[in-house]
């Protein structure tokens, strides 16, 4: 009895990592509250990078034309993943039609453009820029404290050359300069 009291935090440790894996895998993109609106943009999507899209595109437009009283009929109920293949993708997700309180499956094919933005071509009309939200700090983080930083690394690397080659012209030895 005193082993199952000892390895009693352990297990819970692991219940509690198996209960919030088993929620990683549905998308967990829902809340835009302290995020910002950003174009799809990253070389390789995932469910959370396309869920803000797709579902605002599943309840706003996706059925408008196939009935006559579209809305707020349809919502999307689940992800079943994204099949990424190049520049190209398929979006896989079951649809709750509320009026009749059934669901079916449906899939988005979307592109990545030149611009590395990725977009969905609806069949009528130009092709739509897709767009995600970003927590804020990841947003400032990746857009000004990346490049700065390299920039630092950049220079720091460039300072250290000139030192080093400044100390050659000296006659001094990398050696030397350890000992003093």
């Amino acid at each position: 009895m005193k082993k199952f009291f000892t390895r009693q935090p352990v297990v819970i440790l692991l219940l509690l990592l198996a209960m919030i894996g088993g929620t990683a895998l549905s998308a967990q993109a829902h809340s835009t509250k302290g995020r910002l609106k950003v174009p799809l943009d990253e070389d390789v999507i995932g469910v959370d990078d396309v869920a803000y899209f797709v579902e605002s595109h599943v309840h706003r437009h996706r059925y408008k034309d196939r009935f006559a009283k579209s809305k707020n009929r349809f919502y999307v109920k689940d992800f079943k993943g994204v099949e990424q293949n190049g520049k190209k993708a398929d979006i896989h997700f079951i649809v709750l039609d509320v009026k009749d309180n059934s669901d079916f499956s449906d899939k988005m094919s979307i592109f990545q453009g030149h611009d590395k933005v990725w977009r969905y071509q609806p069949e009528n009309g130009p092709p739509l820029e897709m767009h995600t939200y970003v927590p804020k700090w990841r947003h400032y983080y990746q857009s000004y404290m990346l490049p700065v930083s390299a920039g630092g690394l950049v220079a720091a690397a460039g300072l250290l050359v000139f030192l080093r080659l400044r100390k050659r012209k000296k006659g001094v030895s990398p050696c030397e300069t350890w000992k003093h």
